[in-house]
């Protein structure tokens, strides 16, 4: 697997003004804070003190992810600790050349199962989100997913609604998301709380076509009035919905490395990227929850590069088009546009 400062990526790859529009707060854990909020806390990891941490990264499955992913989540006991992980993410995402990022979190679960208020959660992510704006100019936005799998049902993401409506819209949330295990949970369940959230203002996205089928991602858009779809591998299987996604211009978050490692796909060569440039299907790359897939948003972009003979000016324009794709406000769009074409013309 490529990191960060593997010679095998280019400079230029690094430097180039990049933006990630999917990647989950509680996943950008690397081992050694989550082994110090373990101790901290007193969590039961699973692993003996002779194991490495990265050693709980091994994944038979899609369940087995989400299983190791609600454990790193439980290491996360105060409004403090999410502040500090969103300190620690921006560091790393201003080493790669990251200026603008859209982190998902989870707060129903944050405040059933550890008593954090998202009130409390805002105040602390959001003196971290000023700190990386001030210090490296990076600009934080927060996507507030519900869960379709929550032991809470539905009202995970109702509960959602009501503390967004309630931050409003200053607060850094520009959308509700939708994540957790689609099967068996299908996305009509949560239709109510996306049209509130539409009609208040919110962007709204959810996870969809990974661990199940293209009728995932049919739900999600007809249903729930998704604006970009997390994941959405399973689209290359039917051709129906590849042309709507394609005329509504529906852009599908792909995570490269996510997918081989919880099993979606067998290997990367089977990654349906190149169907969806021949189809006009709008894609962004991203790393999704990158110490658990022993990655980062460089090495996924090194990767998709990799696969698809891409050349500097081709991988700018991909950028641009994840530029436009994002939830920021127009100035934003145009600042990051400037400094990606002086960094690399496109077009």
């Amino acid at each position: 697997m490529s990191t960060l400062l593997d010679s095998s990526v280019p400079d230029w790859l690094v430097t180039m003004p990049k933006v990630e529009l999917h990647v989950h707060l509680e996943g950008t854990l690397n081992p050694a804070t989550l082994l110090t909020l373990a101790r901290r806390y007193d969590v039961d990891l699973g692993i003996g003190d002779e194991q490495p941490v990265d050693s709980l990264f091994k994944y038979g499955n899609f369940t087995e992810f989400i299983e190791t992913f609600t454990m790193c989540s439980d290491c996360l006991r105060t409004a403090a600790d999410l502040g500090q992980a969103v300190d620690a993410y921006a560091v790393d995402l201003s080493r790669q050349g990251v200026r603008y990022a859209e982190l998902h979190f989870n707060p129903e679960p944050h405040l059933r199962r550890r008593s954090i208020a998202m009130a409390d959660a805002l105040e602390h992510m959001n003196a971290a989100r000023e700190r990386a704006r001030l210090r490296d100019g990076l600009e934080l936005r927060w996507i507030a997913d519900g869960v379709r799998d929550a032991a809470s049902g539905p009202v995970s993401a109702d509960r959602t609604v009501d503390w967004k409506i309630d931050a409003g819209h200053d607060s850094g949330i520009v959308a509700l998301g939708l994540g957790g295990n689609e099967v068996g949970n299908p996305a009509g369940t949560f239709a109510r709380a996306f049209e509130r959230a539409r009609r208040a203002g919110f962007h709204v996205v959810a996870h969809a076509g990974e661990a199940a089928g293209p009728e995932s991602i049919w739900e999600a858009i007809e249903l729930l009035g998704a604006e970009r779809i997390g994941h959405g591998i399973a689209a290359a299987r039917d051709p129906a919905l590849m042309t709507m996604l394609r005329e509504r211009r529906i852009p599908l978050e792909i995570c490269p490395t996510s997918n081989l490692r919880t099993g979606v796909i067998a290997s990367d060569e089977l990654l349906p990227l190149e169907t969806f440039l021949k189809a006009g299907v709008r894609f962004s790359i991203n790393s999704d929850d990158p110490p658990m897939f022993g990655t980062s948003l460089v090495s996924e972009y090194a990767l998709v590069t990799s696969l698809l003979d891409l050349d500097r000016r081709q991988v700018a324009t991909i950028v641009a088009d994840t530029i436009n794709q994002s939830f920021a406000d127009d100035s934003t769009k145009a600042r990051l546009l400037r400094e990606l074409r002086d960094h690399t013309p496109f077009d």
